[in-house]
């Protein structure tokens, strides 16, 4: 198993914050126009890059220009050594993960550990087209529990970001699948059309289950509403790790001897399931 997997699950909330762990990070309060302590090269042919909150970076364009055109096309095109090229949006923390693989402290060495860590290497590989780290980073995470990548609300927002179809389709049957319906905070995230399509599959689900009816098909519900795209790789479905809960229906049993079971069916409304019970020599109808 992957050294990543052995990581606590963590919110992507806190990945947007500026404060980090890793051993490869410096102090938080950066002065306006403070040298990075790591990358910083003294050296010709480089490139000077600054972050929002003032951090330099002078580091070689050729590992830079080699890995990535569209890079290489958008930063480093100008041949003066001493312009600076402004990464805005950029947090000082993701761009010193990535720096730790583009640069690495020692050959061969890979500073890079957990799920968090490999988030942030993903979302800089997508957007600046270094499809080698991408790959990498993508695998790694396949590699770990769903849960360490975050909750489903959260792989699903992160795959919109990312462009990672097959997190985003299973993510959306893992929600379907819940017993309780998304929160207001992942309304927020989601959007109401994912919001109300997502309460729509759950209700159909639900009466298809207690009518007894033909096998629902959960995916094909997912895909018809245009949730998640069908993704052409079928290795990347579902990652093996990461199973769908199992719905459980358990058979019906009688809350005390003098009621008798009958059957299940549905409110009038066609909202509820409900079930029908016989009290002595009364019917007894039980919404669910």
């Amino acid at each position: 198993m992957s050294s990543v997997g052995r990581s606590r699950s963590l919110s992507l909330e806190s990945f947007s914050t500026i404060s980090s762990d890793s051993s490869f990070s410096s102090a938080v309060d950066v002065a306006p126009n403070t040298r990075h302590r790591l990358y910083f090269f003294n050296d010709t042919r480089s490139v000077i890059f600054q972050l929002d909150d003032g951090t330099q970076y002078k580091v070689h364009r050729y590992p830079l220009s080699k890995r990535s055109r569209e890079f290489a096309a958008q930063y480093l095109s100008d041949a003066d050594e001493n312009a600076v090229k402004r990464l805005e949006g950029v947090s000082r923390r993701d761009f010193d993960r990535f720096m730790s693989l583009i640069y690495p402290t020692e050959l061969g060495r890979c500073d890079i550990q957990t799920p968090e860590e490999w988030i942030s290497i993903l979302r800089l590989a997508k957007l600046w087209s270094f499809e080698a780290l991408r790959v990498r980073a993508l695998a790694e995470l396949d590699n770990v529990h769903c849960s360490l990548v975050g909750s489903a609300t959260d792989r699903i927002v992160l795959s919109r970001e990312v462009d990672v179809p097959h997190w985003r389709l299973q993510a959306f049957e893992e929600l379907c699948l819940m017993e309780e319906g998304p929160s207001f905070a992942d309304v927020e995230r989601l959007g109401l059309y994912a919001f109300f399509e997502v309460a729509r599959i759950r209700e159909n689900r639900l009466k298809t289950t207690t009518s007894g009816s033909a096998a629902f098909d959960l995916r094909e519900a997912v895909l018809n509403a245009g949730l998640a795209p069908p993704t052409s790789d079928p290795e990347h479905t579902r990652p093996p790790s990461c199973e769908l809960p199992t719905a459980q229906h358990p058979a019906k049993q009688p809350p005390s001897t003098n009621k008798t079971y009958i059957d299940s069916s549905t409110a009038r409304d066609g909202k509820y399931p409900c079930e029908t019970w016989m009290n002595g020599g009364a019917r007894e109808i039980r919404i669910s």
